[in-house]
């Protein structure tokens, strides 16, 4: 999924490892690398991505992604 400056891929455990590293120096607490697919999720919503493409972008089905998108999104 991510490469280093070499063009090789990094091991979950590298990435994972780096990601905490960076929490920690930013002084927030480390949750779990799976939380930046949340993020990302809410980020496209945000920012008017119907909710079909992004439930295609993260590889869900849309009944699926619709009821758990439901839960941490506010009305606006």
């Amino acid at each position: 999924m991510f490469q280093n400056y070499n063009g090789h891929y990094l091991t979950p455990s590298t990435f994972r490892e780096t990601m905490q590293d960076y929490c920690k120096n930013a002084g927030v607490d480390y949750k779990g690398t799976h939380g930046f697919r949340h993020i990302h999720a809410v980020l496209l919503l945000e920012s008017g991505a119907s909710l079909k493409y992004v439930s295609n972008r993260l590889g869900h089905k849309p009944s699926k992604q619709q009821r758990i998108l439901i839960l941490i999104l506010p009305k606006k």
